[in-house]
């Protein structure tokens, strides 16, 4: 699995310095004269599709019976086999359609002289000499990759065309013919293009990145191509490698539910409901960001009230750190919570893990929900699932509706008597009159599969 890692470097010979300011300034120029020249190309098929007479009325025809094809297929409804032939015609005309792009494309190339992805390249290696070849290829292939992605997006007009800042970070391939790190004087070195190197400022080193980049350097893990970030006069290697997955024994019969809940971060059961834990404390999370965000917006309002010179712009720094201080805050905060959850997987030997899908959570201001919006969960679970599959664990996310309402014990519906406490009202079931832990109840519900009604 790729993972990217943020090691801070030092550069050890200062007179690189100019190098690298240089290529700072160039390479998001570069980045968004790429963005163009790709949408320019996008442009110009366009317009040769319309001007081409041959190839614009065809495409209006088959357009048309695409059109007719689909509105058959509705009132076919039931016809399994008429449904089936005209399927079989639809993919025909697409088949066409596809052919006809192909002209257009073809069309483009024998004017521009090359291909789609070598026309941003040809255009890097004219206007940026002095790029270095190994970035100017990454650049081109990182924007025609996402550029790829985006187009139908920007033609929809759901998104603008993209455009990169200075200090995005400098793509970089790797030389297989050199060591990339080398052990010097008891320091890690860190050997980049045109032989620059940098030492490692690993400091506390409270996540272990020094035994990952040992493990890379004694072949246990392998690097994939990296990029390189130079900001406020530091520089980053953002690190890409390859870490194998773990093998363990699990269990395909113990799966893990996740409660993402008001009294507590999280808390997780196995479902059996035997085993449970809960995780963090919503005091930490909730109260200590919602000071940094109070603090944000008394910034906001000296700002406004200010109209230039350097009391204005200490403002803007101070309110910029106060950003980055709680984007840190609730990046390690999620860091913690997930390494526990998979933690408490592993104990169970559990071979799932199921989250709740909380897709639109945050859009109304519900008392509950206040602190779902203050929290980044989809980035919560992004983590949980990339440090699962580490450990050979599936992550699976389960609509979370009426987990919270239903006895985890007996399935009859029950009340939510408050944030913390659950009632049964099923006479028959051995939790009736007693109040049982809400989230408890929830995360053993979704351990289950969540609730099917």
């Amino acid at each position: 699995m790729i993972l990217t890692r943020k090691l801070q470097l030092k550069i050890i010979d200062v007179k690189n310095w100019s190098f690298l300011n240089e290529l700072n300034n160039n390479v998001f120029k570069a980045y968004n004269d790429v963005v163009n020249t790709h949408y320019f190309s996008t442009l110009f098929k366009d317009r040769i599709a319309l001007t081409d007479e041959e190839i614009n009325s065809k495409t209006i025809k088959i357009n048309k019976k695409l059109n007719n094809n689909k509105e058959k297929i509705k009132e076919s409804k039931d016809d399994k086999e008429k449904i089936e032939t005209l399927k079989k015609t639809q993919q025909k005309l697409y088949n066409t359609l596809r052919i006809l792009n192909r002209e257009v494309r073809d069309k483009a190339e024998e004017f521009f002289t090359t291909s789609d992805k070598n026309f941003g390249y040809q255009m890097l290696s004219r206007k940026f000499p002095e790029i270095p070849s190994t970035i100017r290829t990454c650049i081109n292939a990182d924007v025609y990759a996402n550029f790829t992605k985006e187009i139908n997006d920007i033609r929809s007009g759901k998104r603008a065309v993209r455009t990169y800042r200075k200090g995005v970070p400098i793509p970089f391939q790797l030389d297989k013919s050199k060591e990339i790190f080398v052990n010097k004087n008891d320091k890690i070195v860190f050997r980049w293009i045109k032989d620059i190197d940098f030492e490692i400022i690993f400091g506390r080193d409270k996540s272990s990145r020094q035994s990952e980049v040992e493990k890379i350097i004694s072949g246990d893990y392998k690097m994939s191509d990296s990029k390189l970030q130079i900001k406020n006069r530091k520089i980053y290697l953002l690190l890409a490698l390859n870490q194998p997955e773990d093998k363990l024994q699990l269990d395909k019969n113990v799966t893990i539910g996740v409660d993402l809940g008001i009294v507590f971060p999280a808390y997780v059961s196995t479902n059996s409901g035997i085993q449970h834990q809960r995780i963090g404390s919503i005091d930490d999370l909730f109260k200590l960001r919602m000071q940094i965000q109070k603090r944000r917006r008394r910034l906001q309002r000296d700002i406004k009230s200010t109209h230039g010179g350097k009391g204005r712009t200490k403002k803007l720094k101070a309110l910029e750190r106060l950003r980055q201080k709680e984007r840190n805050y609730v990046r390690t905060y999620n860091h913690f919570v997930s390494k526990e959850i998979v933690t408490f997987a592993i104990q169970n030997k559990a071979a799932t893990i199921i989250m709740e899908d909380l897709s639109g959570f945050g859009k109304n201001k519900e008392k509950g929900d206040i602190v779902l919006r203050n929290w980044s969960y989809f980035e919560l679970q992004s983590m949980v699932e990339y440090k699962a599959k580490l450990k050979g664990i599936e992550v699976k996310k389960v609509d979370p509706k009426y987990s919270s309402q239903i006895c985890s014990v007996c399935g009859e519906k029950g009340k939510r008597e408050s944030q913390k406490d659950f009632l049964c009202f099923n006479k028959k079931c051995e939790n009736f009159g007693k109040k049982i832990l809400a989230d408890y109840n929830a995360a053993w519900n979704i351990a289950k599969g969540g609730i099917k009604i």
